[in-house]
């Protein structure tokens, strides 16, 4: 959209960009490999799709480096939100900049850049220290131990590209410290109603020392934390506790005996899925994640810890091979603990000399037998991602790409294609253990009429939830009454709420299982609008699969 203003003396004209998508349910298809020779892919469009909508992208990664970032512009991006929304993109930066600082390719305007991010990047987190040392989501006490662990390492890294204040290290360090138990662990845990029941302390304790001995804190309380991890470890452990556990006693001293055995139990559970491997890992994470996102983390923490004995064994580049297959269509890794360990990992991995960085290769492409380009990628440029727009060539239903490179190396690739089809997303709920109602009190206002919202977030299950957000659709033209928010936060029902554009973000620290959360809101019609509700989303923070979404509702708002 363009805006021209035009006068006698003077004139001038903004121009931007809008992101217009259809009214209907997105359909992604994410195929990620690894080209060596040639492969070849199906990409499936159906009849019904809206027009116009179908999308297909091919993404080259011939690095590292460029499977973590999706061009600079996205990865140096201003923090946001709760301390680990900021944190997880300031990271980022932060390994961007050391990278490009290592291998001489900085330049004064993207250095300047970068530097200007992780500033403001660095500042916020100083924000969310409590007073008298440590961490917590939101800067109020009590300080929480492994988000306050979490913060340490973060401000190690950061200190390698930015000066910072090393009093807050020694704060946390101390705050830690003084939180550890005679047997040298610690409990880890928040609030009472957030403890998981029958959960050993093994890798809070893990997690803790790894940050302690990452911050080079040298001392009797240290040495006792490491020894309880060396007398409690068992086979009984999950493969992410022992990862945690590698990752500390290696960071303490790289030759340490048991730690080398550690790597050695890892490199025993690496499974393979295809051409790449995978540690896969049972229970809960240090910072209450499961499932797919606990598999991303122990992988990381895992090829983390055997690249500090070898840096070119084959089971961690498998590793990392696996964790690249695991980007979702944004670049992340679904939450910002698997997203951050799989960046640190992924940047950690070198290429093997006289391997993939030296040389320079050619890639061709057809879909459906008619020639799309080629590619070039020198040995000068790896370290860009490449992107190929394949979507003038698509077709109605099978859609056949083919891939063929001339050089025989491992280079990492997706293929992702997308369409927008008419309906409203699959109500999932019986299947989780969030579930979400938002109802409205009318569907036909005139203008000035309040809107009454009524929401309930039930947690199902046997533990309560971790950190909870509550994503509310505002329609277009409504203006939302704040105040009740503002009353729930003094309440200690929310933690925070925050406003991104149409629409309104609440954090709950947890949910308890049969313990419904209720709250009612109003917002007011504007201007006289045909208009769509849009739909509202509720996940947890640490396990987003762990989900719930409502229908959009069409709403009409008629002069008085």
């Amino acid at each position: 959209m363009t805006v021209i203003a035009k006068g006698v003396n003077l004139s001038d004209a903004i121009k931007r960009s809008i992101d217009v998508k259809p009214d209907g349910v997105e359909a992604v298809d994410l195929q990620n490999g690894i080209l060596k020779n040639s492969v070849e892919h199906s990409f499936n469009i159906p009849a019904e799709i809206i027009a116009n909508s179908q999308k297909l992208l091919l993404k080259f990664y011939p690095s590292r480096f460029s499977k973590v970032i999706e061009g600079l512009d996205t990865i140096f991006r201003m923090p946001y939100g709760c301390f680990e929304q900021s944190t997880s993109v300031t990271y980022p930066n932060v390994m961007a900049l050391l990278y490009m600082k290592s291998t001489g390719q900085v330049t004064p305007e993207i250095e300047a850049k970068a530097r200007k991010f992780i500033t403001t990047g660095y500042q916020r987190l100083l924000t969310f220290e409590v007073s008298g040392g440590g961490f917590d989501w939101f800067g109020e006490p009590p300080a929480k131990e492994k988000l306050t662990a979490y913060g340490i390492m973060q401000l190690i890294d950061i200190s390698k590209v930015h000066e910072i204040d090393q009093a807050v290290i020694q704060r946390a360090s101390k705050w830690l410290m003084s939180r550890q138990k005679e047997d040298g662990s610690w409990d880890g845990f928040g609030p009472k109603e957030s403890q998981i029941k029958n959960k050993i302390s093994t890798d809070n304790t893990a997690y803790i020392a790894w940050a302690l001995a990452e911050a080079d804190i040298k001392g009797p309380l240290l040495d006792k934390a490491l020894a309880f991890l060396r007398q409690n470890l068992s086979e009984a452990d999950s493969s992410y506790t022992t990862a945690l556990a590698a990752n500390a006693l290696l960071a303490n001293n790289l030759n340490d005996p048991f730690g080398m055995q550690l790597v050695s139990k890892l490199t025993s559970k690496f499974q393979l899925q295809g051409n790449s491997m995978y540690v896969p890992s049972s229970g809960f994470g240090a910072m209450h994640s499961r499932g797919s996102c606990l598999d991303i983390e122990t992988t990381a923490l895992s090829a983390l810890a055997i690249m500090k004995v070898n840096p070119y064994a084959d089971t961690a580049r498998k590793g990392l091979a696996w964790l690249f297959e695991q980007k979702d269509i944004r670049g992340t890794w679904r939450s910002t603990q698997a997203t951050v360990l799989a960046i640190k990992a992924l940047t950690t991995g070198t290429d093997e000399p006289g391997s993939n960085n030296a040389k320079s290769s050619r890639i061709d492409v057809t879909v459906n037998n008619r020639s799309a380009g080629s590619i070039e990628i020198t040995s000068d440029m790896r370290d860009l991602l490449y992107t190929k727009n394949l979507t003038s060539y698509l077709q109605q239903g099978e859609n056949k790409i083919h891939i063929t490179q001339n050089q025989a190396i491992e280079l990492p690739y997706s293929l992702v294609g997308t369409y927008w089809v008419p309906g409203t997303p699959t109500d999932t709920s019986s299947e989780k253990d969030l579930k979400l109602k938002v109802n409205y009190d009318k569907d036909h206002l005139t203008v000035d009429d309040v809107l009454t919202c009524n929401v309930q977030v039930n947690k199902r299950g046997d533990n309560p939830s971790g950190m909870v957000i509550i994503n509310l659709g505002v329609p277009p033209g409504f203006m939302v009454d704040t105040s009740i928010f503002e009353h729930l936060v003094k309440s200690g029902i929310l933690a925070r709420y925050e406003v991104n554009a149409n629409r309104y973000i609440l954090y709950i620290r947890s949910i308890i299982p049969d313990k419904p959360l209720n709250f009612i809101y109003e917002m007011k019609a504007l201007y006289p609008i045909r208009a769509t509700i849009p739909s509202s989303k509720v996940y947890e923070y640490y396990q987003p699969e762990n989900s719930d979404r409502t229908k959009p509702i069409e709403i009409m708002v008629e002069k008085k």
